[in-house]
């Protein structure tokens, strides 16, 4: 369906799967967060931080809006295997900032 490939990211989501709290839309400065959280994403894609299909993975699933189920296909694994995919890609990040 196009409309589900059109989605933009879900800070929501992505904040949610981070473990950051307080991420509220209403307030400039945690919007300013929220950007820089998720182009710091962007950048350890873009740097190679993340083994490819983790990087690919979020890509697809965050930033292009593809559902899971349509990136399992993409990829030509399982929705298990996609999920636990997703889980490395989370607790990989999560290490990545704690360092930057």
């Amino acid at each position: 369906d196009e409309s589900k490939r059109k989605k933009s990211v879900s800070i929501d989501e992505l904040k949610e799967e981070l473990g950051i709290e307080g991420l509220s839309m209403i307030d400039d400065e945690k919007r300013y967060e929220a950007i820089d959280m998720l182009n710091r994403i962007k950048e350890a894609i873009r740097l190679k931080k993340l083994p490819h299909q983790e990087g690919l993975l979020l890509q697809l699933h965050f930033f292009d809006g593809l559902p899971l189920s349509e990136v399992s296909s993409f990829m030509n694994l399982s929705i298990n295997n996609v999920n636990q995919i997703k889980h490395r890609a989370i607790n990989r990040l999560k290490e990545i900032f704690r360092i930057m």
